[in-house]
């Protein structure tokens, strides 16, 4: 008799921040990960809700020295603050690592402007993925799943071309494969990566997805799935177009048209990588499960 073996493959979710925005979300999140329990997966958690815009002001004030940016950052350590105070007891290790991130930005705003501004916003605006995807990891690993936090900024290494850093493939590809573990989920930040220095850069605004594409490059895995606020890909945009169709399934390239005609599908450079390998990609909406969504490949 012949027995067969079912071989886990590896699949890759992104978690955007219009979707993890407050404790709600998390403990969301945290259901719908318990459903992959027995997958193998590895996960790219954006800033929650509108904290890269808030911490592009504290930059802002900061550079201009208008007296606002401690208030300001003050506002962003609140909130992560606040969502956090939902989800863990006071004695819980997840506020020292918070402050711990905290501090980074902390000592910057302490001193005076010594550096040109994309230095500057790649080491105070890669803040908002850090605090976000620590809450997490935390929030999931209390909740029993496998999950290792892992510092992208060690993972992805770039040149030093702030605001818009150029990825190294192959320390990335090697990076990433010394991280993974066979019996742990990866969960990372997207849009951010370091030097081999140890700044901290961005990979371009919307560069999560490019993240979320290049680990599932690096990984191997079977697919990629974007986790939105939006049930999958339209022919245009429902808000402004009538009438508009759901795409059950389109091409790379007709998805990269519908890009090119200003949809916010999905990072151009991420659907070149994914078309490239040959990896599909599936848009599925957080607030429905079941619903699969828009297949790409």
């Amino acid at each position: 008799m012949q027995i067969e073996i079912a071989i886990k493959r590896m699949q890759v979710f992104k978690f955007g921040g219009s979707i993890l925005k407050d404790a709600g979300s998390i403990k969301k999140l945290g259901e719908l990960l318990k459903s992959y329990e027995q997958e193998d997966l590895a996960i790219v958690v954006s800033a929650m809700g509108k904290t890269t815009n808030a911490l592009e002001g504290v930059l802002d004030s900061y550079l201009s020295s208008d007296g606002l940016a401690t208030e300001k950052f003050a506002a962003v350590k609140a909130y992560h603050q606040t969502v956090a105070a939902d989800l863990f007891a006071e004695d819980d290790a997840i506020w020292v690592d918070l402050s711990d991130l905290l501090v980074e930005v902390e000592w910057i705003l302490e001193d005076d402007v010594h550096d040109e501004r994309p230095y500057l916003y790649d080491q105070i605006v890669c803040l908002g993925e850090l605090l976000s995807s620590c809450i997490v990891a935390a929030y999931l690993n209390a909740e029993g799943l496998p999950v290792k936090w892992h510092d992208a900024r060690g993972l992805l290494i770039t040149d030093d071309q702030f605001t818009q850093a150029a990825v190294d493939l192959a320390a990335s590809a090697r990076r990433v494969a010394d991280a993974r573990a066979e019996r742990e989920w990866l969960l990372t930040q997207g849009f951010i990566g370091g030097t081999i220095d140890n700044n901290s850069t961005t990979l371009g605004r919307e560069g999560s997805d490019y993240s979320a594409a290049l680990l599932t490059y690096f990984l191997d895995a079977d697919a990629l799935t974007l986790w939105k606020d939006v049930d999958g890909i339209y022919t245009g945009d429902p808000k402004l177009a009538d009438p508009v169709e759901r795409l059950e399934q389109l091409s790379y390239d007709e998805a990269l048209a519908i890009i090119d005609a200003g949809a916010k599908v999905i990072h151009r450079k991420a659907l070149h990588l994914l078309k490239e390998q040959k990896i599909p990609l599936r848009v599925r909406p957080f607030a429905d499960w079941g619903d699969e969504g828009s297949l790409i490949g």
